[in-house]
């Protein structure tokens, strides 16, 4: 009778790392070949593994594979490994004690491919900074510093931001060179330092003038007087852009260019042909040279014959003037197109709408009797009367009379920025609220400012409720 004596496993070889590597990645796999004499015996391995010489056993052994991935290891820390082969039959063989040294911690990747790109002109005013970055060991996490600003070199804005973008705070200046740099940080406190980029703003973009609007004579009117001022609504959306106008008149619809590049929002034409159509438009110009054009307008004027008094207009005080001396005369502006003779009753007084307190007077002036009251609203108004008994009522005005004794100016309050407050732009105006609590008085103000306290005086004065300080230094 013959039988066949089964033969232990071949002892494991080829490992991968091999014997002594040094500068080992941290996330290496473990692998190695064994074979067995026995055809057909399937072979199952133990893995001893650690940082001690012998390692322990790891995992429940018994596997098929002749790998094994022990995870992230420690930068620069020697290790020990071998393999236990064991065949179908209960014959095993333990391999050699190997080891191996793993690569010490690189620093981050140096951050690169910046957007926008260094020098780069014309960018939009809200651009979010993005880069590349990383680590060459798998495993790590890295964070970044973020410097940026208008100065260089630029203040560090953001710290142990995880993210490779960078939003910055609400828009950017027009027409402005920005610098930033990005340091990279891994969690073992290894950095690198990226190169100085910066990038330009674009100019503000240009915004045609708001089209004409509001026009006087309403379109379509009838019955205008041929004594007329043209009027209108414009300007533009852009803070500082100047707008001229050209003005088109006549009675064609097509009307011709009477004026060209006038500022005012006011035309006064020739007096007019009575009972005749007039057209009119209204063309805005930029300081850029856009345009925008008004719409074509249509009024016609009055047929001859009589034509009532002129409105009252022109009101002295001017109307919601404040203090008021108590022994004020009024007076306003009033005639007669057709040069009629023209009588006035005035109505006045503290309520409104005020009462008549004299009819059929010639004269354009009016001075109330005795002396008015402190701090008080009066209220008045003209009705012109020529001698056909055509009337014009003027519009109500006001003014406030003057405070019997001065006070003092309304104590500075509302102050931007706030107190105390941090994280202040470097351009920030400072402004408040002030005023006086007497009616017409004018206000000034002397600004005291520094980074000492007390602070110096820097302007007197001054009438505006804001001061300008310049560009701040950054905390």
């Amino acid at each position: 009778m013959k039988f066949t004596v089964a033969e232990p496993p071949n002892e494991p070889t080829n490992e991968t790392p091999t014997n002594n590597s040094e500068n080992v990645l941290i996330n290496i796999v473990l692998n190695w070949t064994c074979v067995d004499p026995d055809p057909g015996d399937k072979l199952s391995y133990d893995v001893y593994f650690g940082k001690i010489s012998p390692p322990e056993k790891v995992g429940e052994g018994n596997q098929s594979e002749t790998s094994y991935n022990p995870g992230l290891l420690d930068h620069l820390t020697s290790y020990y490994w071998r393999i236990v082969a064991w065949d179908k039959t209960g014959n095993y063989t333990s391999g050699p004690i190997w080891n191996f040294e793993t690569r010490q911690n690189q620093p981050p990747n140096e951050p690169t491919n910046p957007d926008p790109e260094n020098g780069s002109t014309n960018i939009s005013i809200d651009k979010v900074l993005s880069w590349s970055g990383g680590d060459p060991d798998p495993g790590e996490t890295v964070t970044y510093d973020v410097y940026f600003g208008s100065s260089n070199p630029p203040s560090k804005v953001v710290d142990n931001h995880s993210a490779t973008s960078y939003d910055p705070p609400g828009s950017l200046d027009y027409v402005t060179i920005y610098y930033w740099k990005i340091v990279a940080w891994d969690n073992h406190s290894a950095s690198s330092v990226g190169p100085l980029w910066n990038f330009s703003t674009g100019m503000e973009p240009n915004q045609q003038p708001n089209i004409p609007t509001s026009p006087t004579p309403l379109n379509n009117s009838i019955d205008v007087p041929v004594n007329i001022d043209l009027t209108w609504s414009g300007g533009d959306p852009d803070v500082g852009d100047t707008v001229t106008y050209d003005v088109y008149f006549g009675t064609s619809s097509s009307p011709p260019l009477e004026e060209n590049n006038q500022s005012e929002l006011l035309f006064t034409p020739d007096p007019l042909a009575y009972s005749t159509p007039y057209y009119w438009r209204i063309v805005a110009w930029d300081n850029h040279g856009a345009s925008s054009e008004g719409p074509l307008w249509i009024f016609t004027t009055i047929a001859e014959g009589n034509q009532p008094p002129n409105i009252p207009s022109n009101p002295s005080p001017a109307n919601g003037f404040l203090g008021t001396s108590i022994d004020v005369g009024l007076s306003w502006t009033g005639g007669d197109p057709n040069g009629d003779t023209v009588l006035y009753d005035v109505y006045f007084g503290v309520l409104n709408p005020p009462l008549k307190v004299i009819y059929n007077q010639s004269a354009i002036s009016y001075n109330p009797p005795g002396s008015l009251e402190y701090e008080t609203v009066y209220y008045w108004k003209i009705i012109a009367w020529d001698d056909v008994g055509e009337s014009s009522t003027g519009p109500i005005w006001n003014f406030t009379t003057r405070s019997e004794f001065n006070r003092p100016p309304n104590i500075p309050t509302s102050e931007s920025p706030r107190n105390g407050s941090t994280n202040v732009k470097v351009n920030s105006d400072i402004s408040w609220v002030g005023g006086d609590p007497d009616p017409g008085d004018n206000v000034s103000y002397d600004v005291y400012f520094g980074t000492t306290s007390p602070p110096q005086k820097k302007v007197e004065n001054q009438s505006a409720i804001y001061y300008d300080p310049g560009t701040l230094g950054y905390t």
